[in-house]
C-alpha cells in the first residue's frame, strides 16, 4: 500500500511481521494517497481499459513507463542511507526514486490495475525483488529494476528481463 510496506518471513510458521508506515497523519496519509493516484494513472494512461491492447502489450508498456518514470535510489543505496520510500510503490511512483522492491511493488500495483495477475517475488540469497506475471495462466519473471540501467538515460529501457520463464 503506498501508506506502507507490510511484510511476512515465514517457512512453515510466520516468525516476524512488521509494519513501516511513511506517513505521520491520516490527513498527510490521504493527501499522498491522492497524489498517488493522480501519479499511478498518469502511468496508466491509455493502458487501462484499453481493449486494443493485449496483456503483453499493456504488461511491457507499463514495465516501460515505470523504468522512464522512477530512477534507482544508487547514492543513497551506496551510502546505506535509503528511506522507507525507497522500498515502497509510493517511492517508485510519486518520487521516482526506489530500489528493486519499491517498483516490485509498483508494478505489481499498476498491472493489477490493468487486471494482469502479477506476484511480488524477492530473494534474501539474491537480495532483490522482482515480479512473476502471469499470460495467459502462466507465469512469467519481470525485473522491471534490471531493466532500468543505473545511471538513469532518459528513454532508455532494457527488455532483458522482460517475460523471462522460470528456464
Amino acid at each position: 500500500s503506498p501508506a506502507g510496506n507490510f511484510s511476512a518471513s515465514y517457512y512453515n510458521t510466520i516468525t516476524t511481521i512488521s509494519v513501516e508506515y511513511l506517513f505521520d497523519t491520516t490527513e498527510e496519509f490521504n493527501k499522498e494517497y491522492e497524489n498517488f493516484l493522480k501519479t499511478s494513472s498518469k502511468l496508466l494512461e491509455n493502458i487501462k481499459n484499453n481493449e486494443t491492447l493485449n496483456d503483453v502489450e499493456k504488461a511491457l508498456l507499463l514495465h516501460d513507463r515505470l523504468a522512464e518514470h522512477c530512477e534507482y535510489d544508487y547514492a543513497n543505496y551506496k551510502a546505506n542511507k535509503l528511506q522507507p520510500s525507497s522500498h515502497s510503490a509510493y517511492g517508485a511512483i510519486c518520487l521516482g526514486t526506489a530500489v528493486c522492491q519499491g517498483y516490485a511493488y509498483a508494478y505489481d500495483y499498476l498491472l493489477e490495475q490493468v487486471g494482469i495477475k502479477s506476484d511480488y517475488c524477492s530473494s534474501k540469497k539474491l537480495c532483490h525483488a522482482w515480479n512473476i506475471v502471469y499470460i495467459d495462466n502462466k507465469p512469467y519473471h519481470v525485473d522491471v529494476t534490471s531493466d532500468d540501467p543505473v545511471w538513469d538515460i532518459t528513454g532508455r529501457v532494457l527488455h532483458t528481463n522482460f517475460l523471462r520463464s522460470t528456464e
